[in-house]
Formats: C-alpha cells, structure tokens, sequence
C-alpha cells in the first residue's frame, strides 16, 4: 500500500476524483507476460478545512419567555447549531440570530454555538455566553450568570 499527498489541488468546496494506475510489477498480465493497464474506480472527495469558532455577541429579551440571540455570520459556515445548557436546541442556516421561545421567566441560561460546514466538520464550541430571561420585574444577572 502506498500513499501520495496531492499539492495544488482547488479551493475549499471542491470535489475531485482520483483514479489510481498500477505501474510496474504484474499485478495482471497479459499472455506476453506485459502488464497490463487497469484503472481503480474514481475515488470524489471533498476539500473542506475545519471552519473559525464563532463568537456570541448578543441576547435581547424580547418577552419573558422569549429572547433573540445573535452573532456575527462566518463566512466559512454552512450551518450553526445551538446550545442551551449543554443541550443542543437548533439547527439553523447561515443566519445570525435566533429566537429562543421556550424560556422560563427569571431564569439563567447558557449559550454556545457551534459552526458547521460541510457536514459533519464542525468548529469549535464557541465560548460560554451568559443571559436571564426577563421576570416579572426587570432583571439582574450577576456575572456568572445567576438571575436575582
């Protein structure tokens, strides 16, 4: 079994076949003892790098049990995955925000995104981003995320 590293080849995105030749040796001859010339099936990957961790800018309540989380759109993302509280919540589009709606008022939650692209890659999970969902009065959210 030999290997071969491919140099040069296109762009992120692109697919390409490969075909591989037996050269040399007799793997299967021909009655005058020749070699002869038999070509693998074509062999399509895809050129696809791990896409930049993406970064949460940004949770506005908009009711008490709903809120809008937003971040800026990477463009080597194909798709975003939410999480809330370590359970992944959405699988959404290239977009930028997302409407949770299945808040409990005065409530901590914590956030993080994760890019895909060319699925299944994934980036990173993105850092920890604290919020509180809006209760009956207006909230308080201590550093680390309680709400008082």
């Amino acid at each position: 079994l030999d290997t071969h590293v491919f140099t040069g080849l296109a762009p992120e995105y692109e697919e390409h076949t490969l075909q591989v030749r037996s050269v040399g040796g007799c793997i299967s001859c021909d009655t005058s003892g020749s070699p002869e010339s038999s070509v693998s099936s074509p062999v399509t990957v895809s050129m696809c790098s791990i896409p930049l961790t993406p970064v949460l800018n940004g949770f506005s309540p908009i009711t008490p049990s709903s809120a809008m989380l937003t971040w800026n759109v990477a463009s080597d993302c194909d798709s975003y995955i939410v999480e809330r509280n370590g359970l992944e919540i959405a699988v959404l589009g290239n977009v930028s925000q997302y409407m949770d709606t299945t808040l409990i008022p005065g409530s901590a939650y914590t956030y993080k995104l994760v890019c895909r692209k060319c699925s299944p890659i994934v980036s990173s999970t993105s850092a920890e981003f604290f919020a509180c969902s809006t209760p009956e009065s207006p909230p308080f959210c201590e550093a680390i995320g309680n709400c008082i």
